[in-house]
Order: C-alpha cells, then sequence, then structure tokens
C-alpha cells in the first residue's frame, strides 16, 4: 500500500495503533476457560470487541477497561442465554462452541450472526468438534453441543478455516490425549500436535 501526499504542509502528529480484531476476540472467548484474570493491551475500541465483553459480562464475567488495557476474569461463569442477542449480532460467537464444551460440558446459542458477505458454514465447526467426540444437534433456534467424554484425535480441515481452527484447539484442551490438527489456518501447509496439561 502506498500514500501519495499532495500539498505544501508537512503531515506531523501521533497515531496510536490498535490491536487486530481478529486477535482480540478468539483471546477473549478463550478467557472462558481461564480462572484467573486475563490481561490485554491495546484492544481496539469496536463493535464486535463491545459485544464480545457485553456476552461475557452477561456470562457472569468480570470485566475491566481503561483506555487499550483490558482485564477479563471468567472465573465465576455459567453458559450463556442461548438467545443472547449478542449472539445472533457477532459472528466470533462461534467461538462460545469450543469454549463452552470446554468449560461447561455443553453449550447452547443461538446461530451465530455478524457480517453477511456470503455462505459461512459451520459444518467444518461441527465436523472438528464431532472427531473429538462431541455431539452436535441443530433446528431452527439454533445449535447444541455435549460431550460424554472428548478424547483427542486427528483432525483434518477441508480447508483453512480461521473459526474451525479456534473451535477445534478451545475443544481439544478438554479432550483426553493428543490431538493433531491438519489444513489449520495460519498461512502455512504444515500440522498441528498438542496434547493439553489436565
Amino acid at each position: 500500500m502506498a500514500y501519495r501526499i499532495i500539498g505544501e504542509n508537512a503531515l506531523c502528529g501521533t497515531v496510536t495503533v490498535g490491536g487486530s480484531k481478529n486477535a482480540v476476540l478468539p483471546i477473549l472467548f478463550a478467557s472462558v476457560l481461564v480462572g484467573e484474570p486475563v490481561t490485554l493491551y491495546g484492544v481496539p475500541d469496536i463493535i464486535d470487541v463491545r459485544k464480545t465483553l457485553s456476552l461475557l459480562s452477561q456470562m457472569g464475567a468480570d470485566v475491566k477497561r481503561e483506555g487499550g488495557m483490558l482485564t477479563v476474569c471468567c472465573q465465576s461463569l455459567s453458559p450463556p442465554d442461548p438467545c443472547a442477542e449478542e449472539i445472533a449480532a457477532l459472528r466470533a460467537s462461534s467461538y462460545l462452541l469450543g469454549a463452552g464444551l470446554s468449560r461447561f460440558g455443553e453449550i447452547s446459542m443461538a446461530y451465530p450472526g455478524g457480517c453477511n458477505f456470503g455462505v459461512r458454514p459451520l459444518d467444518i465447526h461441527r465436523g472438528a468438534l464431532c472427531a473429538l467426540g462431541a455431539e452436535w444437534q441443530e433446528d431452527e433456534r439454533g445449535i447444541s453441543v455435549s460431550k460424554t467424554h472428548l478424547k483427542g484425535c486427528e483432525i483434518c480441515l477441508s480447508y483453512a478455516s480461521v473459526g474451525a481452527t479456534v473451535n477445534a484447539l478451545l475443544a481439544a484442551l478438554s479432550a483426553e490425549g493428543e490431538t493433531v490438527l491438519r489444513g489449520f489456518a495460519d498461512g502455512q501447509n504444515c500440522n498441528m500436535r498438542f496434547c493439553p496439561f489436565h
């Protein structure tokens, strides 16, 4: 990208660059699994972040924000209201599928909403969670995912979906044994192997 400046006045001043929305949102939903406060810096003050924080607050999270610094504590958390307005208005609410499965053992929620720029199915998310042993049910109201016993396995994503990668990682954190994730979203063609500590 290049900028061409036409004019006689020199540019001067200070610009504060906010953090990446696509980095902040998965971290906020991953904080669901952490029992201690999580502090983030450079958090952008944008609608998706506000909706995520509102949703986490409704679930019982303690949220404190000072400028670009944000602290979230999810120690006393309850499953979300399946019909919470933020779920239907936020694409990143899909991360609650993996996070909720690991934290609560089950999760029911409306279909994730957010920007509508084409078909954005959840079939890859479903395939990843079911491969770990989750039970997935859908109807006109939304999605319900539950587990009896998640077990590490090999998950091959049919394409590099960021959301499915996040959900697979969050759900695999509560699975027994090693999980191998292939074709995940990182911009490269490689594999990830991990075994969570319990």
